[in-house]
């Protein structure tokens, strides 16, 4: 779905692409921004930035939240301001940016924050009540309070006995209140795995970790515990590692033992946030995750003498493979002399995978089938170029039901389990199906490609969770892309990464189409953006995946989803045919 052209504020059309000529104060590099509505939170927009490094800000439209604010704005021509807005914390209440709002030329969608002239004095009668809110505090003043992301003065609502007859200001404590939850219940977290894997490429397990769309002006730590623990309370871990190790980043409630910890099919190790060690109870908490049976890593590990006291009950140890390698090689010396796992994070290059090599660490995190860079690989072979061929035959529109039928029934393998895995008590079928034509029918094309996909990834170790992250990746490009075809691009990028084999020799003798060959190579097309997507959330790098077009919790969700489905193909695809029933 595009986004929308244009945004209804102050009851008129302001065009969704702003243009900030004049960067805003402490934002440089920024001058593109995208105006959209927060779901289920009428009157509040996210500013997020299209160019320059990532930003997003909250403003509100002030006829909603503020309405008695009407200072006269600068400029010719119909214009409307937007309001910042920031969180409330423990110590200061909930502020909005008054007196230097950002205001916004309707007809051609430029901007700039200005400091109004001759105070909040308005240009028309004050209006104490919205018919969307509840009534407003005639009886505030307005005073100063700090700014942290955009420059000018905050303002905070405080009470008092002596009424201000220029401005019916909200009581921001309440009134902001209410939308922080309606902020909150729009931006659910979503579970997000990574995998961990050992030099031999052996599978281990996963990191696990929930997450928020972004660290946004009215997102509040304690506001994020409470969404990620409900993301943890709501998902069922079997479906996202299997049977695997997890290693979960927990919340300080957890810690604390203010929530539970959830249930893993296998072993749990609880992994601490690098800001946490630094608390006063640090070793406590970790203390009583041993006493319940949990592992504990940390989640960053930089040497610190607050790191280093907590090693003797340290299991894992995270580090930064892009950190300075005279570093890395003292760090790591210190996590083996404790006896202590080093996992390397962020080795996502061929470059840092080798140095992780070099290290000697005991554990990688990254994704499990990595991005097969064009010019690198072997070619694929007489037999997989064959299956390959049948898996782009699957993805017309409309495939030649008797040409499948023929490529399924010259390999004697992939005939048995075509056959094997309609027959399975999975399928639900009263009768016995003999037929190859037949059974082609009842699998249809996708479920048919995947098995495809798991006779060329047979041979390869941990084929299940290979061919799990293969079939994950087709259902997500398939999703993002809105198109089938996106699930064949999805498998083939799958296929030639896990095979080694290079991106030229998959296209030529697969016989895919040009969208489909170019999207392949990073270069674009249709389903180029949605693969591009995929391949930036396994690799856990959110500006990549916005770079292609895409918000990270949006592809994170859809990977999510995609889980479960991938898992119940993979699982009964990849096992050898001698140890089925």
């Amino acid at each position: 779905m595009s986004a929308p052209a244009t945004v209804l504020v102050g009851g008129a059309a302001l065009p969704a692409a702003l243009q900030i000529p004049d960067e805003l104060p402490g934002l440089p590099g920024r001058s593109s921004y995208r105006l959209e509505p927060v779901t289920d939170a009428d009157g509040l927009f996210t500013l997020r930035s299209v160019d320059g490094p990532p930003t997003r800000l909250y403003v509100v439209d002030p006829d909603v939240y503020l309405p008695g604010y009407a200072p006269e704005l600068p400029g010719a021509g119909e214009r409307r301001a937007l309001v910042v807005v920031h969180p409330p914390t423990d110590d200061e209440p909930a502020t909005a940016n008054l007196l230097a709002p950002i205001v916004v030329d309707v007809a051609d969608g430029t901007a700039a924050q200005t400091v109004l002239r001759g105070g909040l004095a308005p240009a028309r009668p004050a209006r104490l009540t919205s018919p969307r809110r509840r009534p407003l505090d005639p009886t505030s003043t307005v005073s100063a309070a700090r700014h942290s992301r955009v420059a000018g003065p905050c303002l905070r609502v405080r009470r008092s006995s002596c009424p201000n007859p220029h401005i019916g200001a909200s009581r921001a404590d309440e009134e902001f209140g209410t939308l922080f939850a309606a902020v909150g219940a729009s931006m659910p977290a979503v579970v997000q795995r990574q995998a961990l894997v050992h030099p031999d490429g052996s599978l281990f397990g996963y990191a696990v970790h929930a997450r928020v769309d972004d660290s946004g002006p009215l997102m509040t730590l304690a506001a994020e515990d409470r969404l990620v623990s409900d993301a943890y309370e709501n998902v069922d871990l079997a479906k996202v590692v299997g049977d695997h190790a997890v290693v979960l980043r927990a919340t300080g409630p957890m810690l604390r033992g203010e929530t539970t910890i959830p249930h893993a099919p296998r072993s749990l190790v609880v992994e601490v946030p690098a800001t946490w060690v630094h608390e006063e109870y640090a070793e406590e908490a970790l203390v009583a995750m041993r006493e319940l049976g949990f592992g504990v890593a940390l989640g960053s590990f930089t040497g610190t003498m607050a790191e280093r006291a907590l090693l003797p009950l340290v299991d894992l140890a995270k580090v930064d493979l892009r950190r300075e390698t005279e570093n890395l090689q003292a760090r790591v010396a210190q996590l083996k002399e404790a006896g202590v796992w080093a996992v390397g994070v962020h080795a996502d290059t061929p470059e840092l995978a080798g140095l992780a090599r070099d290290l000697e660490l005991e554990l990688v995190q990254a994704p499990l089938v990595r991005r097969q860079e064009p010019g690198t690989g072997r070619s694929v072979t007489a037999g997989e170029a064959q299956h390959l061929q049948l898996v782009r035959v699957l993805s017309q529109e409309l495939p030649d039901h008797l040409e499948v039928v023929r490529a399924v029934s010259v390999d004697p393998e992939l005939t048995m389990r075509v056959l094997r895995t309609v027959n399975a008590s999975a399928m639900g079928l009263r009768h016995h199906v003999d037929s190859v034509s037949h059974a082609v029918s009842l699998l249809g094309p996708h479920r048919l490609a995947a098995l495809v996909s798991s006779v060329v990834l047979g041979s390869e170790p941990a084929s299940v969770d290979v061919l799990w992250t293969v079939i994950t990746r087709g259902l997500a490009v398939w999703r993002l892309s809105n198109s089938e075809v996106g699930y064949t691009v999805g498998l083939l990028s799958g296929v030639c990464a896990a095979l080694k084999a290079s991106v030229e020799s998959v296209v030529e003798r697969s016989g895919v189409s040009p969208d489909v060959a170019i999207a392949l190579h990073g270069e674009g097309g249709p389903y180029g953006p949605a693969l591009q997507a995929a391949l930036a959330h396994e690799a856990d790098d959110d500006d990549a995946v916005r770079a292609a077009g895409f918000e990270p919790v949006h592809v994170a969700r859809v990977y999510l989803d995609a889980m479960p489905e991938a898992l119940s193909s993979a699982s009964h695809m990849a096992a050898p045919l001698a140890s089925r029933p």
